[in-house]
């Protein structure tokens, strides 16, 4: 009798396309209530809103008559301003909104111990 460890049958390559839309999500509601927040420069707040803007302008870096890829660079250009404004963003604001959505702290606030052997 064999074992199967808890990864067998799974593919690990990377992150599923599911996890990425639920990060997604949680990064969208999370720019949302920073959008929101009167302690958050305005400046900062044009980020999104240039994003916006590239999505609904009719210029784009990849033409939206080329299927799939024309929606692509949207999303991606979403992504991308939603991300530089969580990062840009007051850090205890983004601690505390993220507090409030229930979510564990980012990526960056984490701290791994360890130690290095050369």
């Amino acid at each position: 009798m064999t074992t199967q460890g808890p990864t067998s049958g799974q593919n690990n390559s990377g992150p599923s396309l599911v996890g990425m839309l639920a990060a997604m999500w949680t990064d969208i509601q999370l720019a949302w209530r920073l959008f929101r927040d009167d302690q958050v420069p305005m400046m900062l707040k044009v980020i999104p809103l240039l994003g916006l803007v590239y999505v609904v302008s009719p210029i784009d870096l990849i033409v939206d008559v080329i299927p799939v890829l024309g929606q692509m660079d949207d999303i991606a250009v979403i992504a991308f301003a939603v991300k530089t404004f969580i990062d840009l963003a007051p850090k205890d604001r983004v601690a505390f909104h993220r507090a409030q959505l229930g979510q564990p702290a980012g990526e960056s606030d984490k701290t791994i111990d360890g130690s290095y052997r050369s």
